[in-house]
């Protein structure tokens, strides 16, 4: 109930006094009458204050009686005129300083019937909207247990209530969007969001609300957020309510989509697995289930963080997907690494993804206490994945030991052999790999010879035989003998460049662990 509709029952005859067209829009919670000097104790906010003025002893009494019931959060005053025949000029004068709408009650009317008016029309809008709610609500929830759209139903609360609506992530991730934001705008959004919802937030002389999605026990890295136009503390409460059942709603739908998302996150582990083996054909039978576009050109990502590994992955993948559309494979592999892989969209590149993935990731700057480090690889076509996956875990590395606390690094910032090489389709590495050290690793698996360890220990310390017996905590002369061993099994003279690159190259493909192939 508005004011203005106080100012309308005919048979109160209440008459306008002080206030503006606006002013009378506001809204009446109740009503209740005093005569009580400072009545500032008995008022919680939205009031239609009643008095018959008793209070008043001299013109001054006016000033401080009106400050005590705008400071308690009154909406209006109704003054009757029984005591003094009419409103005095000093409790015109009040209301005016003070802005509070005034109006005159006639002395044949009863306070008792203007409070009734009221209260009984409070009462009856407030059952009118608790059904009006209740219905929406049946109507939503209807929607989505009949497979609507989220976006369907967050267009249609739009038009019910008149105010723009977007659901975003912590990252920045539209989920859904009736128009684009300005990468500024969401910076902003989620920045703010990140103290704490609902919040305001104003830029460029626009105003919008954040509202928020689901409980808030979850990590606040992987947060949705509702957005709105408008100041939420200025919005209807019905506007509110509707908003709030809408964000609801969106709580639910992210329920049984990450439902979902668990069964091919599955999958998604064991790709990171496989690929991370080496088994790079393997790996790409569950990248393709997952739906990753495996037809052009494809990135792979390696992460690893001071965050929970779940939320870690949960994180990358929607920081992903602010970048490139469609599928994405994000999984867990030796406990604490994320590895990911994504399809190229048409004139996509590793550099966009890279500075998309600095942005996305560094929105979460005032929720992330530790570090996030990601890598991302050379891209590359899919028979080449594991090479890529290789130069990510390169470039993670890189992104490890920089200074940032939020780093994100690609395959280029490695400056090494490793770029060249993870672009070579795996089974051509592989064959390489095996026809240079094969008989290495044979004997190696044969005898426990230790050869490949050595061989390794040798090259890191460029052919230093003392430093590498140290390296190995062995006798130099075991050192000699083993790096002999090595050279007899390759048929390679390792003190020459050409012969000692072929081994460097053959090993940097097997990558840091000892396998077989």
């Amino acid at each position: 109930m508005l004011i203005q509709d106080v100012l309308d029952v005919r048979e109160l005859a209440l008459r306008r006094v002080v206030g503006t067209d606006d002013q009378f829009a506001r809204a009446v919670r109740w009503a209740f009458a005093t005569d009580l000097t400072d009545p500032s104790r008995y008022i919680v906010g939205g009031e239609l204050v009643v008095t018959g003025m008793v209070w008043r002893r001299a013109p001054e009494d006016s000033d401080a009686f009106v400050a005590s019931v705008v400071a308690a959060g009154a909406v209006a005053l109704a003054a009757g005129d029984e005591v003094f025949g009419c409103v005095p000029d000093d409790v015109v004068r009040a209301c005016e300083k003070y802005s509070l709408p005034l109006l005159a009650v006639p002395s044949s009317v009863a306070f008792a019937d203007v409070i009734e008016a009221v209260t009984s029309r409070v009462t009856g809008d407030r059952v009118a909207r608790l059904s009006a709610s209740l219905a929406r609500q049946h109507r939503l929830l209807t929607a989505v247990a009949d497979g609507r759209a989220l976006a369907d139903l967050t267009q249609e609360t739009a038009r019910d209530t008149g105010v723009t609506c977007r659901i975003i992530t912590a990252v920045g991730r539209s989920v859904v969007s009736a128009e684009p934001l300005t990468t500024e705008a969401v910076d902003a959004l989620v920045r703010t969001a990140a103290q704490g919802v609902p919040c305001s937030v104003v830029a460029r002389d626009t105003v919008r609300s954040v509202l928020p999605v689901g409980s808030s026990f979850g990590h606040r890295a992987t947060a949705w957020y509702l957005v709105v136009d408008g100041d939420h503390e200025r919005m209807d409460p019905q506007v509110l309510d509707t908003l709030a059942q809408l964000a609801s709603i969106a709580a639910l739908d992210r329920v049984r989509h990450d439902d979902g998302a668990r069964v091919l996150r599955t999958m998604a582990d064991q790709a990171a697995d496989l690929l991370v083996a080496g088994a790079g054909e393997h790996a790409l039978d569950r990248v393709r289930q997952i739906g990753v576009d495996l037809t052009g050109d494809v990135v792979a990502l390696a992460a690893t963080s001071d965050l929970p590994i779940e939320v870690l992955a949960a994180v990358l993948t929607d920081a992903v997907r602010t970048s490139v559309g469609g599928a994405v494979s994000v999984g867990v592999t030796d406990g604490d690494v994320v590895i990911g892989v994504v399809g190229l969209p048409p004139g996509g590149t590793t550099t966009r993804v890279a500075d998309d993935l600095t942005r996305a990731l560094g929105r979460l700057g005032d929720v992330v206490t530790g570090s996030i480090a990601v890598g991302v690889g050379t891209a590359s076509e899919a028979a080449a994945l594991v090479g890529c996956v290789q130069s990510a875990q390169h470039a993670r590395e890189v992104a490890a030991a920089s200074a940032d606390r939020i780093a994100v690094r690609t395959s280029a910032d490695t400056g090494s052999a490793a770029v060249l090489l993870s672009v070579v389709p795996d089974g051509l590495r592989a064959a390489y790999a095996r026809r240079v050290l094969g008989a290495v690793i044979e004997h190696d698996t044969r005898t426990d010879a230790g050869l490949l360890d050595t061989l390794r220990a040798y090259l890191d310390h460029d052919g230093s035989w003392s430093r590498t017996a140290d390296a190995l905590h062995v006798h130099v002369n075991t050192v000699r003998y083993r790096i002999g061993r090595v050279e007899a099994l390759t048929d390679r003279d390792l003190g020459t460049t050409e012969d000692r690159t072929d081994v460097f190259v053959a090993l940097a493909v097997l990558g840091p662990q000892p396998t077989t192939l």
